[in-house]
């Protein structure tokens, strides 16, 4: 597995579809996380929304925490995304940091090496 590294600018405008914003656009956490047609609705009626977002932040159903999805395409290209930095880091067993990584978000690994490799990237 490959790790990459995704830089955003400061400037990126989401909205958090989450706690109060759900009242407000008159949503629930369900509206979201419920499935893929609704959720796709949703994120076509907030990309072509005049306040012109970037993406939206969301709860991840699967992870459990936040996640981030940036609006645009290679077609029809937004200004933020001449800001992003892509940086490919390395396998993801040679990250010394990936042992408490996966600690601090609590994954349990199962079927890998106790030591990690002599390799390492930062």
């Amino acid at each position: 597995m490959i790790a990459w590294q995704i830089s955003v600018a400061p400037s990126l405008r989401t909205i958090e579809l989450a706690g109060e914003t759900l009242a407000v656009v008159k949503g629930t956490l369900q509206s979201f996380v419920g499935g893929y047609a609704k959720s796709q609705r949703w994120g076509q009626a907030l990309m072509a929304h005049p306040a012109d977002l970037d993406g939206v932040q969301y709860f991840g159903r699967r992870c459990g925490r936040t996640c981030l999805a940036l609006f645009g395409d290679d077609k029809t290209p937004k200004a933020h995304q001449a800001a992003l930095h892509v940086k490919k880091l390395g396998a993801m067993v040679n990250w010394k940091s990936l042992w408490t990584f996966l600690d601090r978000i609590q994954v349990r690994v199962a079927h890998v090496p106790s030591v990690p490799p002599a390799a390492d990237w930062s």
